[in-house]
């Protein structure tokens, strides 16, 4: 006589979430966010509006596009859920909820980010229903799709300096985060998803869980490359900077904004290589 035995797999961990450096009450965090998006699309309107050098008009798009795009999204979050009547105790700030998902350099860049976030009432969401609670966590990442393609958009339609490229950058972030969204534990597509029933819950490890390999190269326990990390990281940085600057030489140059992301790309990776320079010199 045999016997089987199967084994029920377990649902996949949750990582933790990355500290909140700041929490804002609901209106005042509204506030912020509302008067941050006018002040972006202020900044774009008058660089539009100038006709000085294409270095003071790209800060401005820049400065004005960022402040779009960081104050678009919990907000949404905030609307819709209100709207279904998911109540909110707070806004917080932080860097991005998922830094395990994004490769060096961008995981450095991501992380040191003032991205909101609405923090939930619990009892109001183990009341809501699967649908409202999809509504909600779905709006965030639609509202900043929205957003930002629209301030890039205005950009392009506009003829600002870079205008055309930030377009084209901004429908493939789009593309690649919503892709990500839908697939990484703590997606907000993700989340929607799971809330109607598409995909398995998922086991809050919380402090318990032992942080991942990925997770350690950014935040208070950096650690420095392993094995073929930074090569992979130099060849992720070589394709991000080289494919801007041909972008920047096909518009016919002008005001250097691809410096902008070599610069930072640059600090990133090279302070990350000597991390572990100094961790191999301590391990001698």
């Amino acid at each position: 006589m045999t016997s089987t035995l199967t084994t029920k797999q377990s649902p996949p961990a949750v990582p933790t979430m990355p500290k909140l450096w700041a929490k804002f009450s609901v209106r005042v965090g509204t506030t912020i966010q509302l008067a941050g998006m006018a002040v972006g699309a202020a900044l774009i309107g008058l660089a539009a509006a100038l006709h000085s050098s294409d270095g003071v008009r790209v800060v401005l798009l820049a400065v004005g596009y960022l402040a779009i795009y960081l104050c678009s999204h919990a907000i949404a979050h905030v609307a819709v859920g209100s709207l279904v009547g998911i109540r909110f105790r707070a806004y917080g700030v932080r860097g991005t909820d998922h830094p395990e998902n994004y490769p060096p350099v961008m995981r450095q860049i991501m992380s040191a980010l003032p991205m909101w976030s609405a923090l939930t009432e619990k009892s109001s969401m183990a009341s809501a229903s699967g649908v409202a609670k999809a509504a909600m966590f779905s709006a965030g990442e639609a509202s900043t799709s929205v957003f930002s393609i629209a301030a890039a958009a205005y950009a392009a339609y506009a003829g600002l300096p870079g205008g055309h490229t930030l377009l084209v950058g901004t429908i493939l972030w789009t593309i690649a985060s919503t892709i990500t969204v839908a697939i990484v534990p703590k997606g907000d597509y993700t989340k929607a998803l799971r809330a109607i029933g598409w995909r398995k819950p998922l086991v809050d490890t919380k402090a318990k869980a032992a942080p991942s390999t990925r997770e350690r190269t950014w935040g208070p326990g950096r650690r420095g490359p392993r094995g073929h990390e930074l090569r992979n990281a130099i060849v992720g940085w070589s394709a991000v900077n080289v494919g801007m600057i041909a972008l920047w030489a096909h518009a016919g140059g002008g005001f250097p904004w691809f410096i902008i992301v070599l610069a930072s790309s640059t600090f990133g990776v090279g302070s990350w290589a000597l991390q572990g320079r100094r961790e191999a010199a301590q391990s001698r």
